[in-house]
C-alpha cells in the first residue's frame, strides 16, 4: 500500500502558516502582542504596583489565564514602567531561598553554598559567594586541595540562613517585581509564611521591590500563610474565567495577524 503523503503536506502547511505560534492553548503566553483581554485586571495589577505599599495576590482556577496574565505584567512592568523583573516557577521542591536567589544576586549577594567533594565522595572545601551582610559576617572564601579532580555538588543553605528581615533590608531600597508563579505547589507552610513576613516587612519600609504572587486557589489565603496579618498590603485580584467577549476578541486578533477572516456565526460559536 503507498503511503499516503496527504497528511504530512497538511502539516507542512499548517506550519509554514503560524497558526500554532498565534494560537497558543496549550501554553501560557508569553508575547504581549499576542495577548488580548484581561483589561481591567492588567490596570489593577499596574495601580497596585504604583501604590506605596500595596502588594499583589493573582488567583484562581486552574487554566483561566493566570501564568499569561502575570507574563504579560511583567514585559509591562520591564518596557512601560522602566522596571527589573524576574519570575520562578514554583515546584514541590522550591523554597524560601529559591524565590529569592535571583533578586538577591542581581545585587551582589549570592546565598548559593557549594560542597566541593573529592571523586572518592571526601568533602575537601567549602566555596561561599558573595558578602552575605547578617548571614556569616561577611563570607568570601575559598578552598580546596589541587591536583585532584573534582565533583561539585549544589546543596542550599538552610531555612535560618535567609530570614525575611535581611532580604527586606538588602532588597528594600531596589526597585523591581518580583512574579512568583504557580504558588500552590509550595509544599511547606514555613516557606508560604516566609514571604508573608517578607511582603509585610517590605510594606513596612515603603520599599519599590514589589511581589505579585500568582496560584490556583478559591480564595487568596490558600497560598499564603497568616494571610489576615498582612490583608492591609496585599491586594488580591480573583481571575475568572474569560467572557465570551473576550474569547471573540482572541479570535479575531489572531486572525488579523494570519490575514484571515472567519465567519461571525464560527466565532460565536468557538467563543461560547
Amino acid at each position: 500500500m503507498p503511503l499516503d503523503l496527504s497528511n504530512f503536506e497538511r502539516e507542512g502547511k499548517i506550519r509554514s502558516s503560524r497558526v500554532r505560534d498565534i494560537f497558543t492553548p496549550n501554553k501560557p503566553i508569553s508575547d504581549a502582542e499576542f495577548f488580548a483581554g484581561r483589561t481591567n485586571e492588567l490596570v489593577r495589577l499596574l495601580s497596585q504596583f504604583d501604590t506605596p505599599g500595596l502588594y499583589s495576590l493573582l488567583y484562581g482556577e486552574r487554566g483561566v489565564g493566570k501564568s499569561s496574565l502575570a507574563n504579560v505584567f511583567g514585559f509591562m512592568a520591564s518596557t512601560l514602567i522602566n522596571s527589573k523583573y524576574w519570575k520562578i516557577s514554583c515546584d514541590s521542591s522550591t523554597t524560601f531561598e529559591d524565590i529569592l536567589k535571583d533578586p538577591l544576586k542581581e545585587i551582589d549577594i549570592d546565598i548559593t553554598i557549594q560542597h566541593v567533594n573529592t571523586t572518592d565522595g571526601t568533602e575537601i572545601g567549602v566555596k561561599a559567594k558573595g558578602k552575605l551582610r547578617g548571614l556569616f559576617a561577611d563570607v568570601s572564601a575559598e578552598g580546596g586541595v589541587s591536583g585532584k579532580k573534582e565533583v561539585v555538588t549544589v546543596c542550599e543553605g538552610p531555612y535560618k540562613h535567609i530570614s525575611p528581615s535581611f532580604v527586606a533590608e538588602n532588597l528594600g531600597d531596589h526597585s523591581g517585581l518580583l512574579i512568583i508563579d504557580e504558588a500552590d505547589r509550595l509544599v511547606h507552610p514555613i516557606d508560604k509564611q516566609l514571604l508573608a513576613e517578607l511582603i509585610k516587612q517590605l510594606s513596612d519600609r515603603d520599599s519599590k521591590f514589589k511581589i505579585l504572587i500568582v496560584g490556583v486557589a478559591e480564595t487568596g489565603g490558600e497560598l499564603i500563610e497568616n494571610h489576615e496579618s498582612i490583608s492591609r498590603c496585599l491586594g488580591e485580584i480573583k481571575l475568572p474565567r474569560m467572557t465570551n467577549e473576550e474569547l471573540e476578541l482572541i479570535i479575531t486578533k489572531g486572525a488579523d495577524k494570519l490575514f484571515l477572516s472567519f465567519d461571525n456565526k464560527l466565532i460565536t460559536k468557538f467563543s461560547n
